[in-house]
């Protein structure tokens, strides 16, 4: 996978892509902080960007993405130990 740091959390939506959460700050080498998308080829999913990510106060340190979950509708919904996403 390519993922610097821990994945905690996997889901699956509906199209087959893969969204992943944790406490990282790159996927693959590009920047993707807590988390990230996969294509159904298994390659990241770059029109998928959650900015600067998952932080502990805005723009702090970065927070831990512990569970990942998508709603029927598409929306992805994520929770863990951070108190911002992107800012």
């Amino acid at each position: 996978m390519g993922v610097d740091g821990a994945v905690n959390a996997i889901a699956l939506q509906s199209d087959g892509k893969v969204v992943i959460g944790g406490a990282f700050r790159a996927v693959r080498g590009v920047s993707r902080y807590g988390v990230a998308r996969f294509n159904t080829d298994g390659t990241l999913d770059l029109a998928f960007d959650p900015g600067a990510g998952t932080t502990v106060g805005a723009g702090g340190p970065l927070g831990a993405v512990r569970a990942v979950m998508i709603q029927p509708n598409g929306a992805i919904l994520i929770g863990g130990d951070f108190t911002h996403v992107n800012n």
